[in-house]
């Protein structure tokens, strides 16, 4: 998904890093990296269901950022929501008005199992526990790229926060591309308390048809060209999200 973007779905809320996506690339990755979410990613590499939001000043949103509508799971109950990996199975879900809504991770054990790694934890962020990356130090944070390096993170309550980018040249070099810019982009409402950066990597744009990436959930129509930074302006019907997602169950709310 040109733009910004996020790391999870009403269908996996993992915080990798609790940073931000920036187009197609986990945080901490480059652009040629999956990285190690668990959710499940549509035929264009981006993740359904974006979950950031607004950045209230304390790094956690409160559901005041930009609203539109997004590619959703449909359910009729629980089952259908479930994933197989231990933080997104039946227990970690509700179904609330045909919709899937994720509750939240249960303990250490499932993050570690879901990560195969130690240094994972269950921690709440707002309201809603979620897997977040365990930390002494913010030198524990960094990923290795520009844009996602020590002096991205900071270690607050031994986890992760993601900080922001620095400049463009973090993004340009962070995912291989002179398009990306870091720019202060109010993300996405979703509704799920998901921190995020006042600075993150943008994709630049001169018209809509600079963010479109072949899908019809993130082609030209889902985008807006605003201060010459790409913003997503939703999913247009649920036909969209089936034909990117590769699956019926998706639904545009």
């Amino acid at each position: 998904m040109a733009g910004l973007s996020s790391c999870a779905a009403d269908d996996g809320v993992s915080v990798r890093d609790a940073g931000p996506l920036a187009d197609r690339a986990l945080p901490g990755s480059d652009a040629s990296s999956s990285g190690d979410s668990a959710s499940p990613t549509p035929d264009d590499g981006s993740v359904a269901d974006d979950t950031t939001a607004s950045d209230t000043g304390s790094g956690v949103a409160d559901g005041g950022g930009v609203s539109f509508p997004f590619c959703r799971i449909a359910c009729s109950s629980v089952a259908d929501c479930a994933q197989p990996s231990p933080a997104y199975d039946e227990d970690n879900y509700r179904c609330a008005d045909g919709l899937c809504a994720y509750t939240g991770c249960r303990s250490d054990a499932e993050c570690q199992a879901v990560f195969m790694s130690s240094g994972w934890l269950c921690r709440e962020l707002g309201t809603l526990p979620v897997c977040q990356q365990a930390c002494v130090s913010a030198a524990d944070c960094g990923q290795g790229t520009a844009a996602f390096d020590d002096d991205n993170y900071s270690c607050d309550d031994g986890v992760c926060r993601y900080v922001g980018c620095r400049d463009d040249a973090e993004c340009a070099a962070t995912f291989a591309d002179d398009r990306y810019v870091c720019r202060d982009v109010l993300p996405p409402d979703t509704g799920l308390p998901i921190p995020v950066a006042r600075t993150n990597c943008v994709l630049s744009c001169a018209t809509p048809a600079d963010c479109a990436t072949p899908s019809a959930a993130y082609d030209a129509d889902n985008y807006a060209c605003e201060g010459g930074a790409c913003r997503s302006v939703g999913c247009r019907d649920d036909g969209e999200c089936r034909s990117s997602l590769m699956n019926d169950a998706y639904v545009c709310r």
